[in-house]
């Protein structure tokens, strides 16, 4: 099984960013995240089973909350959940995207707050 999880987003409009970043984020989200798949798939292949989960966004369906190029990043990894589940089928493998929402309001505070209060000791 592989969770293809790998990401990293960049605030704000395309005009006006630095395009290293940009870049940066489309060769996370979507040349590694290819890469894994393609490896992941050879081997679910060669076994006759496996499961790829890709986690993309709701981003995805509305691109216009976020912003074009992560928006961009997710909607291909949603396209490439679909189309391969289309090319594996009768295979033994299965295909699914995750499309996470926003988080919870607060829960960032919450989360350092329990992070704090489990941290290790000695």
């Amino acid at each position: 099984m592989l969770v293809n999880n790998a990401g990293i987003a960049v605030a704000g409009p395309m005009r006006g960013s630095d395009v290293e970043r940009l870049e940066a984020m489309v060769n996370v989200n979507i040349t590694a995240a290819l890469r894994l798949a393609h490896a992941a798939v050879e081997g679910f292949v060669t076994r006759g089973e496996g499961t790829l989960i890709n986690v993309a966004s709701v981003l995805a369906l509305a691109p216009e909350r976020f912003n074009a190029v992560y928006s961009g990043t997710k909607s291909f990894m949603l396209n490439l959940s679909m189309a391969l589940h289309t090319e594996l089928a009768n295979t033994g493998i299965r295909v699914q995207a995750v499309l996470p929402g926003p988080p919870v309001p607060g829960s960032g505070a919450r989360q350092a707050s329990m992070s704090r209060r489990f941290r290790r000791t000695g």
